[in-house]
């Protein structure tokens, strides 16, 4: 179960990395 939490956290800040990356694109397109 650690092995699991370990290999999920990095993996649940990439992704809000991401889902923050393609929000600024969505925000920057409907600007235009």
């Amino acid at each position: 179960m650690a092995d699991l939490f370990v290999f999920y956290t990095p993996n649940q800040a990439s992704t809000t990395e991401a889902n923050r990356v393609r929000f600024i694109s969505n925000l920057q397109q409907s600007l235009l």
